[in-house]
């Protein structure tokens, strides 16, 4: 069993023959620490009634708790040190490292989602043989639907694209590391090839984008959609002709991997992504995308121009992300490289 507690109540449910998952979630982090104490004191309850051979530990806190519960249970643990580089990015390095490098040495194994965290943890002390990479990915589903043609003409209408205009997706959050900032700075010069624009997400500085969108004249091309289901973001994704993450160099957004870019190319779509170690672990220039700068509005409208002028190009690159996303990113592929490290990890009891 494995029980996986980053905050919150206990929710407890069958994953697979042979392996439950305990959860504990609800509270935002910054609460966890008063609770901390409740909570050991349900992994010690859990423990006694059920038993449990693995703890899963996901962020500072979670770390933390799996830290301490180890000492008492003796039960080893597996450890997602995510926001450690997000401590870096809120300039907190030294109150994270301090910690984070305590819960690693305590983990038996640390599981990342790229090659550059890898270093970025080797160069902190943690050893090579304890973190193992498990890469973000897609659902299986996502990827094989068939393209809804009345969906898409129904979106393409509404953005007033017809049949032969380009639209660029960005799907996320709406954060200044993000990179939106620049994206519209962008488009005010591709969207004088009437190139529309459709932002899918919700955040901070939604308010702000759409108040300079208009102020800027970009009302026509640029258009946002604030939530939407799965179903609705692959049709959305559907008309579209390419994909973009934009993120900004910081030491947050050098590490991140988005998931947009495993659902760009899940639908076939050619990625336009900030040359950053996260993003060109997946993106490949010249491969299933491009790559360029980060920050750099001319570089990502040049981009989309020669995206745009090059259909055959297009369609390449989107097939080529689409058969490595299917070969090597599916979740049910990076599941079993989570559950073997789980095993190996409980094996070493």
């Amino acid at each position: 069993m494995v029980p996986d507690f980053p905050s919150g109540k206990v929710l407890s449910f069958p994953l697979l023959e042979g392996l439950h998952i305990h959860s504990f979630k609800g509270l935002i982090p910054t609460l966890y620490a008063s609770l901390l104490p409740q909570h050991i004191a349900s992994l010690a309850r859990l423990h006694r009634q059920e038993g449990f051979d693995v703890i899963y530990a996901n962020l500072l806190w979670g770390g933390f708790a799996a830290m301490v519960a180890k000492r008492f249970l003796r039960v080893p643990v597996v450890f997602d040190p995510h926001d450690w580089f997000f401590l870096s990015a809120l300039g907190l390095q030294s109150f994270g490292d301090i910690l984070e490098r305590r819960i690693a040495a305590t983990a038996e194994s640390l599981v990342i989602t790229g090659t550059c965290l890898r270093q970025f943890l080797m160069r902190r002390g943690v050893g090579p043989e304890k973190i193992r990479t498990i890469s973000n990915g897609v659902e299986r589903q996502f990827a094989m639907e068939g393209v809804d043609n009345s969906r898409v003409n129904a979106i393409r209408n509404l953005i007033g694209a017809t049949e032969n205009v380009p639209v660029v997706v960005y799907v996320g959050a709406m954060l200044p590391y993000k990179g939106l900032r620049i994206l519209l700075k962008a488009a005010r010069e591709y969207s004088t090839l009437g190139v529309r624009t459709i932002l899918v997400g919700d955040g901070p500085i939604l308010k702000e984008l759409q108040n300079y969108s208009f102020g800027s004249g970009l009302g026509k091309y640029v258009h946002f959609f604030r939530h939407v289901s799965r179903d609705q973001l692959r049709h959305i994704i559907d008309s579209s002709s390419i994909g973009i993450v934009c993120t900004l160099e910081t030491p947050y957004g050098a590490f991140n991997q988005p998931l947009k870019v495993f659902e760009y190319f899940a639908r076939s779509k050619p990625v336009i992504a900030s040359k950053l170690p996260g993003t060109s672990e997946i993106v490949k220039d010249s491969v299933n995308g491009v790559v360029v700068p980060p920050g750099d509005p001319k570089s990502i409208a040049a981009a989309i121009r020669d995206l745009i002028s090059d259909d055959e190009k297009c369609r390449n690159y989107g097939r080529e992300g689409r058969r490595i996303v299917l070969k090597e990113f599916t979740w049910d592929k990076l599941s079993l490289k989570l559950l073997k490290t789980l095993e190996q990890v409980a094996g070493q009891r």
